[in-house]
C-alpha cells in the first residue's frame, strides 16, 4: 500500500516540520510552497494524503482545494493557524476538504490523522 503525502505550505517550517514527523513514521513526503507547483505534480505522485495550509499567496488554500477536488478524490487535511477564521475553515470543508486540524498542532495529532485517512482510503478502495 501507498503512503505517499503531499503538503502544500508555504512557510518552509511548517513543510520541513511535517515533512520529517511523517518520514519519520514511514510516509513519503513531497513539499511544497504553493498550489500551482502542488498541482504538477499529483497526476504523478498520486498520493494518498494531501495536506494543504488554507492562507497562502497566490492560489488559496480554498482555490487549491477546489481545483484538486475538479479532478481527484485525494482524502485532504487542512492545517491552518488561523483558529478565529471559523468561517475560513467551513469553506474549506465546503470545498471538498476532509478534515482539519489548527498549527501548533501535535506529532501524534497530525500522525493519527493522516494514517486515518490513509487507511479511510484504502478501506473505500478495498470496497468499491
Amino acid at each position: 500500500m501507498s503512503r505517499n503525502v503531499i503538503v502544500v505550505d508555504d512557510d518552509l517550517n511548517t513543510r520541513v516540520l511535517v515533512k520529517v514527523n511523517l518520514e519519520q513514521k514511514g510516509f513519503s513526503v513531497s513539499a511544497y510552497a504553493n498550489g500551482m507547483d502542488a498541482l504538477r505534480h499529483l497526476e504523478t505522485e498520486q498520493p494518498e494524503v494531501i495536506i494543504v495550509d488554507l492562507l497562502m499567496p497566490g492560489m488559496s488554500g480554498l482555490e487549491l482545494i477546489s481545483m484538486i477536488r475538479r479532478r481527484f478524490n485525494t482524502p485532504i487535511l487542512v492545517v491552518t493557524a488561523h483558529s478565529d477564521k471559523h468561517e475560513l475553515r467551513e469553506q474549506a470543508l465546503l470545498a471538498g476538504a476532509n478534515n482539519y486540524m489548527l498549527k501548533p498542532f501535535q506529532r501524534s495529532d497530525l500522525i493519527e490523522n493522516v494514517s486515518r485517512m490513509v487507511d479511510g482510503k484504502a478501506n473505500a478502495s478495498a470496497t468499491s
